[in-house]
């Protein structure tokens, strides 16, 4: 019964990968694919069979969990305290997985100010990364997705903001969805934007008492902006209300959070934020991979001369 990889070479790929091309607008020239295929199998696409009779779905995301990890601290924490603990389905201890840059899903809602083109619309619901319009010429929506990520600086109030008119942010916060991958193509989860599916998937698989939302926990956030003090601030204290979500919902097991690049700068800040007493009763380890707490030169990359974030097709500035 568990999901496994279609060869490369299988019908059931060739159509697979058909069906995606297709929904990106028949971007995806046989010249691209080759290029992709070739830059790294990251970028070979991976498509889940389904069992007989089973519809390929996204990610379950668990009802009423973003909404309430929004809680101001102090109302989530009387709210808690009215729930009985949880008894914890295995002997392990809960994990928090927090991305680096580019590393979440964003959508955007609202209606635009001001159109970017001829043919963009102001009328906005949708995910905006990632998205097909990554592959596309400006004449077919690339300019219109830029116009949508594009962070606006306000010197007068020292905050970044989003495309007027537009709101943008993470779905689901709290459950591995937004992490997981990327981008999904009629419910298929397009393997080219694996983030932390492999190692997600390899705990599933292993135990069916790792569960999404319940000791399998994302830590998702607005990666263009996290710098914004105001942003900053909502988003740590929706991280200690998953700290505290996770350890009440497994028996009182202390959390171990495992950070990716500028998610384990993100980890130590709100570890910076607790006290000695907080973190002893909470955090049972915490896991840097790859860590950008000295820094990173691809920072000042991206100032000087533009970064694709290693996506061939996307245009650098």
């Amino acid at each position: 019964d568990k999901d496994e990889d279609v060869a490369s070479d299988s019908p059931e790929t060739a159509q697979a990968e058909d069906g995606i091309v297709s929904a990106m607008g028949k971007l995806y020239t046989p010249a691209n694919m080759e290029m992709l295929s070739r830059k790294s199998s990251l970028y070979s696409f991976r498509v889940r069979k389904a069992r007989s009779g089973e519809k390929i779905v996204s990610r379950k995301t668990t009802p009423g969990l973003h909404d309430l990890l929004r809680m101001p601290h102090s109302e989530f924490l009387s709210e808690m305290a009215r729930r009985p603990v949880s008894r914890a389905r295995m002997d392990g201890n809960p994990v928090i997985f927090v991305p680096g840059i580019a590393g979440s899903r964003l959508n955007a809602k609202g209606y635009k100010q001001q159109s970017a083109g001829t043919f963009c619309g102001r009328d906005i619901d949708e995910q905006i990364w990632a998205s097909a319009s990554l592959f596309r010429p400006a004449i077919f929506g690339y300019g219109c997705w830029v116009d949508s990520m594009t962070v606006r600086y306000d010197s007068a109030t020292q905050r970044a903001l989003d495309c007027p008119g537009l709101t943008v942010t993470c779905p689901a916060y709290g459950n591995t969805f937004a992490i997981h991958t990327l981008y999904s193509v009629a419910g298929n989860e397009v393997y080219l934007t694996e983030n932390f599916a492999t190692l997600i998937d390899t705990l599933e698989a292993s135990d069916p008492n790792w569960v999404d939302g319940q000791n399998l926990l994302g830590s998702p956030y607005d990666w263009r902006c996290i710098n914004d003090d105001a942003k900053l601030d909502a988003y740590v204290n929706q991280f200690l209300n998953l700290i505290v979500f996770a350890y009440q919902n497994n028996g009182n097991k202390p959390v171990t959070i495992l950070g990716h690049s500028m998610g384990c700068k993100l980890t130590q800040n709100i570890l910076t934020r607790l006290s000695q007493g907080g973190k002893d009763v909470y955090i049972n380890k915490v896991i840097y991979v790859a860590s950008a707490i000295g820094g990173a030169g691809s920072g000042l990359r991206g100032v000087l001369s533009g970064n694709n974030l290693g996506i061939p097709l996307l245009q650098a500035d």
